[in-house]
């Protein structure tokens, strides 16, 4: 399939959100159409991001790449602290 074609896609909304959408659209002489593919290319950006970087962050834990929960709870032990940071 091409990237740029487009297909027709039903959802509910609560009609809240049409009539906030509806009120964007004209404040920006945009369609209804345009807003939602802006906000679901970000929402599926963002959502793509954070499951790549848990995926990576798996990947990590299973190279033996990890950092033991005690050595975590100690340097948050010293947060606050005048000299806190790493290794101190």
């Amino acid at each position: 399939m091409n990237k740029h074609e487009t297909r027709p896609v039903t959802i509910r909304i609560s009609a809240g959100k049409v009539e906030d959408l509806d009120e964007l659209a004209a404040a920006t002489d945009r369609t209804r159409a345009w807003h939602v593919e802006q906000a679901l290319d970000a929402y599926l950006d963002l959502q793509s991001w954070q499951v790549r970087h848990i995926a990576k962050g798996l990947d990590q834990l299973e190279a033996g790449k990890g950092i033991p929960q005690e050595e975590i709870e100690a340097e948050l032990d010293t947060w606050g602290d005048d000299e806190a940071g790493p290794g101190k």
